[in-house]
């Protein structure tokens, strides 16, 4: 028997793939599918899960010398929680990921956070991806497990993440 390795994935294609989803009807196109799963993320981790009362969101565009940027901020969320598995941990596990970790959900493709309706697949955070010009994108989660930062980035077709969450003030280092 050979040695074995990961299928590659065509992510540029994947990603593709959403985005015509999203410009066909009755989509209404990149930008609305992007911000309806920024908000559908946040809200199904909203702390008070009766009323959303003291959940929110903030989508800010900002342009400096070092590029465009679109940040966006939840508050009154659960955040990224769970445990900080490593990618290579993450694809040996034989089970699902439970719902509750929320980091390496969002770390992962395809894990759908136990959602039965929109949301089901997993994928709708590529979109971030084709957000970007340059397919590269910093997620960061303040939790009371602490303060959390990763990234994602296309290199022609495949699709990078960091191999874990960096953690503390080495990732207050990425992030800046």
């Amino acid at each position: 028997m050979t040695a074995s390795a990961s299928v590659p994935t065509n992510w540029k294609s994947n990603i593709n793939q959403v985005v015509k989803g999203y410009e066909s009807e009755p989509a209404k196109g990149l930008v609305h599918g992007l911000q309806k799963d920024f908000i559908q993320n946040s809200w199904g981790q909203r702390t008070n899960l009766a009323t959303g009362e003291h959940w929110g969101m903030d989508f800010i565009l900002t342009e400096n010398s070092q590029g465009k940027f679109l940040t966006v901020h939840d508050y009154g969320t659960n955040g990224m929680t769970g445990p900080n598995l490593s990618m290579t941990d993450i694809s040996r596990l034989s089970t699902d990921l439970p719902p509750d970790y929320r980091l390496a959900r969002f770390s992962a493709m395809n894990y759908s956070g136990g959602n039965d309706g929109a949301g089901l697949y997993g994928r709708g955070k590529l979109l971030f991806s084709a957000a970007s010009e340059v397919g590269y994108y910093i997620y960061e989660s303040l939790t009371n497990e602490g303060y959390r930062v990763n990234f994602k980035k296309l290199e022609g077709n495949d699709l990078r993440v960091g191999e874990r969450a960096l953690e503390g003030e080495v990732s207050l280092k990425l992030f800046k």
